[in-house]
């Protein structure tokens, strides 16, 4: 990544894999961060917390917007 893309900073969120702490956790993230542009998630489980964060805070938006 840093070798690749050296303009990117990647944010690590630790949710100990509990699908409740993702909305939160993502909704903190992108309240403090908010020229966050890209969300990459490891786990299908996660999904749904990490969509439901991005629509509250209207940072769901379609590929390539």
């Amino acid at each position: 990544m840093k070798e690749k893309y050296p303009d990117t900073e990647v944010h690590l969120l630790t949710i100990e894999w509990v699908a409740d702490n993702v909305n939160k956790m993502m909704r903190q993230a992108l309240t403090q961060n908010p020229n966050i542009t890209g969300v990459f998630s490891d786990d299908d489980q996660m999904v749904p917390g990490v969509l439901s964060a991005l629509r509250r805070t209207g940072k769901l938006v379609p590929v390539g917007q």
